[in-house]
């Protein structure tokens, strides 16, 4: 005779809730998932830039390498070339800032979904529209698809 525990075990049944819960914490783990790659993102372009700094510190001083008559100058020439290299890499332009901003947003938009022939909301306020919108798209993905999407609020 079998009992209900047992064709759980066998069968590998989950309930409802449990299911529900698993996909919450799928999500949470997906959006910071994402948030992660966009800082590492944001990190390499950095390292890039750092390195670039680098090299460029290596350059100036093996072309201001000094004589043997010299050498007390040499610590200054590296300490002010690594000063040089520290303003500029903490110092980031605006042609870069902008840069690593669009590479920011061409990730995020990797995953964007459009969708198409959703019911107008019947709501004059644009922000209630959005909203109106945003449940209607949660409904349709909650009872056609698996998981319930993180939503990215731009308002």
């Amino acid at each position: 005779m079998c009992t209900t525990s047992s064709v759980v075990k066998d069968t590998g049944w989950v309930c409802a809730d449990c299911r529900n819960s698993g996909r919450s914490n799928i999500t949470v783990l997906q959006s910071s998932l994402s948030h992660t790659n966009e800082e590492l993102s944001i990190v390499k372009s950095l390292l890039k830039d750092l390195k670039g700094e680098i090299d460029k510190v290596k350059s100036d001083i093996t072309t201001a390498t000094p004589n043997h008559s010299d050498s007390a100058r040499t610590p200054n020439v590296v300490t002010q070339a690594m000063k040089e290299s520290a303003i500029t890499v903490q110092n980031v332009t605006p042609d870069e800032l902008k840069i690593m901003t669009v590479i920011r947003d061409i990730n995020c938009r990797k995953n964007n979904v459009v969708i198409s022939g959703l019911p107008k909301a019947t709501v004059s306020e644009e922000t209630d529209k959005r909203i109106a919108d945003r449940n209607t798209f949660i409904g349709i993905c909650e009872e056609h698809l698996d998981a319930k999407p993180s939503l990215y609020l731009s308002w």
